[in-house]
């Protein structure tokens, strides 16, 4: 069954952010053109759900990264979920805009790897 979630959850505009956790951020500069940037996220199965799945966000080739928060009342509020909501734009490349409890973060990169941890 495990299987199956992967293969039905790997589309962007499925992923339920509402009350998702934010796990890390780790961003990877390379002069050879093969920076990247890695989101993990634990994310409801739905909003109706308790249960939670942790997916990992590549950004290859990213263009950019503005991330503000406070570490504080983001473990404060993790339990319950740091993240408000999230936005996928698809333009020329992927922008994801993600509102936490008390910040934001924004990524834009070319290409979006998504993966069920």
């Amino acid at each position: 069954m495990r299987t199956q979630k992967k293969q039905e959850r790997l589309d962007l505009n499925d992923l339920t952010w509402h009350d998702g956790r934010f796990l890390g951020l780790h961003s990877e500069v390379s002069l050879s053109g093969k920076s990247v940037v890695t989101l993990t996220v634990s994310l409801l199965v739905s909003l109706d759900s308790k249960e939670r799945n942790t997916y990992v966000l590549k950004f290859k080739k990213p263009s950019r990264l503005i991330s503000n928060f406070d570490f504080e009342l983001m473990k404060k509020n993790y339990n319950f979920g740091n993240i408000s909501e999230g936005r996928v734009y698809k333009d020329s490349g992927v922008r994801i805009c993600i509102y936490l409890v008390e910040g934001h973060i924004e990524i834009v990169g070319e290409k979006v790897d998504l993966v069920v941890a």
